[in-house]
């Protein structure tokens, strides 16, 4: 069974690889680091010690400094094995998006912004057999759900450019969101054995807001991550 530096060529192009990974490489501070694809790096004496993100890797990658302005992605991206594998097996744009989001969990954060390398805000869906917004998709895809046509996915975060399931939220129109607020209270009020229909009062006595049953069951949705996801 090949060791983890065997896929160093692979990867990264270069043939001077190192020996086993020392173990005190594996206590180094990653979340620290510098970005190079879908890595996390950090530097020692001697070397770059890069583990990805999609957290799935027993063992970082250990390249030798004087050799590290010498990579590059012989695979279109800097991502492990296993990342770079589920990649090519990815067959439609859902296929590639569901793993986008499962290699960049560590990334979905309330305080981080998830930007992907598209060139368009728009994707063709060949099931639908329409061009949809890559954010709609996301929000699908990362909570199980699927929305009507008169549901509309908003950024909370101000950057039009993020896809990060944390910014993004479901409302009828712009008028009629539901507030960061909205959704606390609906997860409190569900706990609590509520019905929808109550649920959907109780948003309309406090808030002056008219919100439908089936956004109500969305927001409820989007409390448990997609199982799909799950590595």
């Amino acid at each position: 069974m090949p060791s983890l530096m065997d896929y160093l060529p692979a990867i990264f192009g270069i043939l001077d690889t190192e020996p086993e990974i020392s173990p005190t490489f594996l206590d180094l501070n990653f979340q620290e680091g510098d970005d190079l694809g879908s890595f996390k790096y950090v530097q020692t004496q001697n070397h770059i010690v890069l583990k990805c993100q999609c957290g799935r890797q027993t063992q970082p990658y250990l390249i030798k400094k004087t050799l590290f302005d010498r990579v590059y992605p012989t695979q279109g991206k800097f991502a492990c094995a296993i990342c770079l594998l589920e990649q090519r097996n990815a067959k439609t744009i859902k296929d590639h998006l569901k793993l986008v989001l499962a290699q960049n969990k560590d990334k979905i954060k309330k305080n981080a912004h998830l930007v992907l390398d598209f060139s368009s805000d728009k994707i063709y869906d060949p099931v639908k057999q329409q061009m949809v917004r890559i954010k709609r998709l996301v929000y699908e895809l990362y909570y199980n759900v699927e929305l009507d046509k008169n549901q509309k996915v908003l950024v909370t975060c101000g950057s039009k450019n993020c896809v990060s399931p944390e910014h993004l939220l479901v409302a009828a129109s712009p008028a009629t969101k539901v507030t960061p607020e909205m959704r606390n209270d609906i997860k409190t009020w569900a706990s609590n054995k509520m019905s929808n229909t109550t649920i959907q009062n109780l948003v309309s006595q406090k808030y002056q807001r008219s919100i439908s049953l089936r956004t109500i069951i969305n927001v409820k949705k989007s409390f448990t991550v997609c199982a799909n996801l799950a590595i």
